[in-house]
Parts: C-alpha cells; sequence; structure tokens
C-alpha cells in the first residue's frame, strides 16, 4: 500500500502517542494525523497493526512503526545516546509504574497512592 504521506494513528490522551505526536510538530513532518478512539478502533489500523496499539505509523513506502520511539527516531532522524536511553527507560518502566498507581490505585491491589506519587516524584526530582 502506497500513500502520498506517512498515516500517524494516535489516541489524544495516551503518553506515548504525545511524544510521537511532539516530535512531528517539532519537525514540521508532513503526515496525515488520524484520532483513534480506543473502544472502536480503525480497521486499517488493526490491519497494519494487529496488536491495537497506538501510535501507530504507516509509512509511505508501506512499512509500519509500531512504537513511539522509533516514530520519534524516524521523523527526527536521531538515535538516542546511552544516557537518553537512560532515561527514556526510566521514564517507560520506572516513572509510568508509579504514576499509573497513583491516579488509579482502584486498579491494583494493595497500593498507597501517595507512596506512589512519591515514588513517581523522585524520578521528576533526578531529571530536574
Amino acid at each position: 500500500m502506497s500513500n502520498s504521506r506517512p498515516i500517524l494513528y494516535s489516541f489524544r490522551r495516551c503518553p506515548y502517542a504525545m511524544r510521537a505526536r511532539m516530535s512531528i510538530v517539532r519537525t514540521n513532518h508532513i503526515c496525515e494525523h488520524r484520532e483513534v478512539i480506543l473502544r472502536d478502533r480503525p480497521e486499517h489500523m488493526m490491519q497494519i497493526s494487529p496488536k491495537g496499539t497506538v501510535p501507530v505509523m504507516l509509512l509511505s513506502n508501506g512499512e509500519v512503526i509500531e512504537e513511539s520511539l522509533e516514530i520519534m527516531q524516524h521523523v527526527l532522524s536521531w538515535k538516542l545516546s546511552e544516557i537518553e536511553s537512560q532515561w527514556v527507560d526510566r521514564n517507560d518502566n520506572e516513572f509510568k509504574f508509579h504514576l499509573d498507581r497513583y491516579k488509579y490505585p482502584n486498579r491494583y491491589e494493595n497500593v498507597d497512592s501517595i507512596e506512589q506519587r512519591n515514588l513517581a516524584k523522585k524520578y521528576l526530582d533526578d531529571l530536574d
């Protein structure tokens, strides 16, 4: 399948989709942005990426990029340094883990939301 420009499937509140969109805006990268309602995923998106997660980008040559970091690297033409990779890893694992438990404590067993907030804050303090 060949399109005149890449297609980005995204969800407004997804932090991974947000960082992909930020890289697109930062570089003025031309693409067709298709906002997704996750409870009603578009058939075309599911055809190109059966796992059904966002963001997903379909390039003009038919290649599909299914990870936000890979979309960023494609759009920015940039490879992460070792230190940048470490920060991304901490963000995607450590910070997101604690943030989810702080924001949605009812989804997890035996979670102290204040403790989780403080653990998430540690990442932000280190980043600062």
